[in-house]
C-alpha cells in the first residue's frame, strides 16, 4: 500500500510538472527566440537590448 501511495503521489507530481512544463515551455521558447532575433538583428548594440534601468526615467 505504501508503494502504491508513493506511486500515486509521484504520478500527481509528475503530472503537475508536466503541466508546468507545457505552460512554461512556449514562454521560454518565445523569449529565447525573441532574444536570439534581437542579437541577430543588432549584434553590435547590446546597450539597445538592455538599457540601464533609471528610476527617474521610469517615474
Amino acid at each position: 500500500m505504501v508503494c502504491f501511495a508513493v506511486a500515486l503521489s509521484g504520478y500527481r507530481w509528475q503530472r503537475a510538472k508536466t503541466i508546468a512544463l507545457v505552460l512554461l515551455a512556449p514562454i521560454l521558447i518565445i523569449g529565447c527566440l525573441l532574444m536570439g532575433a534581437q542579437k541577430i538583428v543588432k549584434p553590435r548594440r547590446p546597450a539597445a537590448l538592455m538599457p540601464p534601468i533609471d528610476s527617474s526615467v521610469v517615474r
